[in-house]
């Protein structure tokens, strides 16, 4: 078996893989992505830890070259320090990447709650992301990884 039959066979198992999965579908409409709330925890300046589920999408801060709008479910965390007439926000990236600034924006919405929470009584806030460990993307790893060492020869990776 050639080389290219192998890769095209590789290629048509994943797509149907992913199409089975929803993944090679175009993303949902911005009316379901405002919607959607996220597992978040909340450690608050008293010392009250608390699990929740944020409503709010953006927080906004003002860094040093301008005004952002960060997504929340793409954010790791959110460590909050008042300084004097100001909340500083240093924010933590999905990819361990650091950004710092002046938090703009002053309150979350949390599912379940009333009231909005404000920035000022919380010390952290933590994005819970769940991680993919289901049989389905173990099984498509170990296929992948017996696919290289079968078309690259490749023996104790």
């Amino acid at each position: 078996m050639s080389l290219t039959r192998i890769l095209a066979f590789a290629a048509a198992f994943l797509a149907v893989i992913l199409s089975a999965r929803g993944e090679g579908e175009p993303h949902a409409p911005a009316a379901a992505i405002e919607s959607a709330a996220f597992a978040v925890k909340i450690e608050r300046t008293d010392g009250i830890t608390r699990e929740a589920k944020c409503v709010s999408q953006i927080f906004r801060i003002e860094a040093e070259y301008g005004v952002m709008d960060l997504k929340l479910d793409k954010l790791r965390s959110i460590s909050f320090i008042p300084k004097q007439d100001r909340m500083e926000a240093i924010i933590e990236l999905e990819n361990k990447s650091h950004l710092s600034g002046k938090a703009i924006t002053k309150e979350l919405l949390l599912e379940g709650v009333t009231e909005p929470v404000a920035i000022e009584e919380i010390r952290e806030l933590t994005v819970q992301h769940l991680v993919d460990s289901s049989w389905l993307a173990m099984g498509l790893g170990l296929i992948t990884l017996s696919l290289m060492e079968i078309v690259l020869g490749i023996d104790n990776i």
